[in-house]
């Protein structure tokens, strides 16, 4: 089942003094960890498209509890906080957290937090205001009233008008204020872990306010800047950042890249773990070889440690290549992309 069929199957509204729309992805095996992801702006919101969930296929390989939800106030992103200077949507939001935790019977010390951009920002405020024990966000805003003037007339008008109740100067700078006033206050029991681009405005304008909070104030935290200098490179960089940082905290082994290449009649498998495992010893790789057609594999490499993998074709056709990932007793496995030779 695709992950578009699978939100379509399983999204649920959780009812509270705002409405929210939310789905769950359950481990495979035995988990203590719960992931919570907060979405970002999608840019057709102008033309009424409903919010979208985000980063579904990478935290998707995640073998744990998966918790996505969205921000929509009557339609409206408000950052998952409310409108008109309420906390009405965020009592919702963290209603449903706390459900969730309950019902699985986990730690807080266990939920993770993560998000981009405006999702990054609803990560870190609700990982340090509600004592979660990891956040893992990227690019987010912090002077968040500046952005929602700046960026367009929608996000004034709209956004900003259905957060404050307003879009002139006295509420961009309540917004502003809110935020900075929230991080200066707050008391901090979260593991906080962030990536940025180094020259991206939205960690020179944003997120250095934070960080410079959290360096007066002598909190820890652990920052990864990556060589880029535009937002709209935020998903990519921000995704492999994710498949680094989320498997060591859940201690999981996901395939964090699967490259396949053909040439000279041979499918080449490369592939890449989280960086937390290239120095471990008891990791094991096996490939089984599918031509489309036949159910069984028509060839099958048993477990060694060799992370790379060679098969000669023979005739035209389709073929798949599944690679499984052995840590620990638990076992991750993914599909190669379909490789057509003619």
């Amino acid at each position: 089942m695709g992950f578009y069929s699978y939100i379509k199957k399983h999204e649920r509204t959780f009812k509270g003094a705002k409405n929210i729309r939310w789905f769950y992805i359950p481990p495979v095996t035995e988990s203590e960890h719960l992931i919570i992801t907060f979405s970002g702006f999608h840019g057709r919101e102008t033309q009424g498209v409903d919010g979208a969930y985000n980063y579904v296929k990478p935290i998707s390989k995640i073998d744990c509890h998966r918790l996505f939800i969205l921000d929509s106030y009557d339609g409206t992103p408000c950052y998952y906080i409310g409108g008109n200077k309420t906390n009405d949507y965020e009592s919702s939001v963290a209603s449903l957290i706390f459900k969730v935790i309950g019902d699985l019977g986990l730690s807080m010390k266990n939920v993770i937090t993560c998000g981009s951009s405006k999702g990054g920002t609803a990560g870190i405020y609700f990982a340090l205001k509600y004592n979660l024990g990891h956040a893992c966000v990227g690019g987010f805003q912090v002077k968040v009233g500046t952005y929602l003037n700046s960026v367009s007339t929608y996000t004034r008008e709209n956004v900003l008008k259905c957060i404050t109740g307003g879009s002139d100067r006295e509420s961009v700078q309540y917004l502003d204020e809110y935020y900075l006033e929230f991080f200066n206050d707050v008391s901090v029991n979260t593991n906080i872990n962030m990536h940025a681009g180094n020259q991206d405005p939205h960690y020179l304008n944003h997120m250095t306010h934070f960080t410079n909070i959290m360096d007066d104030r002598n909190i820890k935290y652990n920052l990864n800047l990556a060589d880029y200098d535009s937002h709209k490179y935020i998903g990519d960089f921000y995704t492999r950042y994710l498949l680094d940082i989320l498997p060591e905290i859940t201690r999981t082994a996901p395939i964090k890249e699967l490259k396949t290449e053909y040439s000279n009649n041979k499918i080449n498998i490369d592939i890449k773990l989280p960086e937390y495992l290239i120095s471990k010893t008891d990791i094991y790789y096996a490939y089984s070889v599918f031509e489309s057609g036949r159910k069984l594999p028509i060839m099958k490499v048993p477990y060694s440690k060799n992370d790379r993998f060679t098969y000669k074709v023979v005739e035209p056709g389709n073929y798949k290549v599944e690679v499984s990932v052995k840590h620990k007793n638990k076992i991750y496995t993914e599909e190669s992309e379909q490789i057509k030779v003619v």
